[in-house]
């Protein structure tokens, strides 16, 4: 607000200045000293910041000339602002240049994917042994978003920094077509066969899966450099989620039925991420480390994602 009262004063005084030709004018503003003189055929301004004693010239950012016609022909007329970023120190009959500061830390742009498609898979933390969910199929996926938010970043051409954000999901893992995920006669989960669930009337179905919403809360930290004028960003971190409206359906018989909408899981759990971006494109992947369902017969079970993003 100071620097737009006095650039407003600086034009109010220079137009007046034109009815003063060949009159050298210096008004004081607060710690300002504004100073009109005229310059053969045209009217300048110069303005200084009073420091400590010390008269400091202000650089301009721009100037406006503009053609007056006067009693005595026309002139020339040179309005300048000056907050630029250069300043001149005065002290008597010494001059010495010197620079403000403008070194301004870059700030991340590459955080976490905005939109992002993964293929999914749930396993029990060992890759070389069955898993008890029978077979499942590579059509398994999630689409999840991201509102992203950078908490800090540290650097200048190097940006290290730390990003969290808000985020939501809809996971899709499908089995085998002959299995189901439904309870027992116990009430447990536990992956059945078609024909158990249906006491042998369907032994086959067109579809069967397990489908849920996920809310997530990460922190990442992050590095990033530019590579051919675009922004490299490797991070990592973790992330809490909250899993809401896990059901296991199947298509048979014509129609898409639900198996069990009452699956035992854990609602809260924590997952590890790790994510490569390039302009904004992003190579997005999550491992689960936490146990996803409370049940005996489905043992430990943990997600693991891998996929693209984007961040516009």
């Amino acid at each position: 607000m100071n620097k737009l009262l006095l650039s407003a004063a600086i034009m109010l005084l220079t137009l007046c200045g034109v009815q003063a030709q060949g009159i050298d004018t210096t008004i004081v503003v607060k710690n300002h000293e504004i100073k009109i003189y005229d310059n053969n055929s045209k009217i300048d301004v110069k303005v200084y910041e009073v420091r400590d004693g010390v008269r400091v010239s202000k650089e301009p950012v721009y100037e406006s000339r503009y053609n007056s016609k006067t009693s005595d022909g026309e002139r020339s007329m040179t309005i300048k602002v000056p907050f630029g970023s250069k300043e001149k120190d005065v002290e008597g009959n010494d001059s010495v240049s010197a620079k403000k500061s403008t070194r301004n830390h870059p700030r991340l742009r590459q955080k976490l994917p905005i939109l992002y498609f993964n293929y999914m898979n749930i396993s029990n933390g060992d890759f070389g042994s069955s898993s008890p969910y029978i077979e499942q199929r590579p059509v398994s996926f999630e689409w999840g978003m991201y509102k992203p938010m950078t908490i800090f970043s540290v650097g200048n051409r190097t940006v290290f920094g730390m990003a969290t954000g808000f985020g939501f999901s809809n996971s899709y893992n499908q089995f085998d077509t002959k299995y189901v995920m439904a309870k027992n006669e116990n009430g447990d989960m536990a992956m059945r066969t078609l024909a158990e669930h249906t006491a042998g009337q369907f032994d086959d179905a067109s579809k069967s899966y397990l489908r849920y919403w996920s809310f997530r809360l990460p922190l990442t930290m992050q590095l990033q450099w530019k590579v051919g004028g675009e922004p490299l960003t490797v991070s990592a971190g973790a992330e809490v989620e909250w899993r809401v409206g896990m059901r296991s359906f199947a298509k048979y018989d014509g129609a898409k039925r639900t198996i069990c909408d009452k699956v035992n899981y854990n609602p809260f759990g924590c997952n590890a991420i790790v994510q490569v971006g390039y302009a904004g494109v992003i190579i997005f992947s999550r491992m689960g480390l936490t146990d996803m369902f409370d049940s005996p017969n489905l043992g430990s079970a943990y997600q693991f994602t891998a996929g693209i993003g984007f961040n516009f």
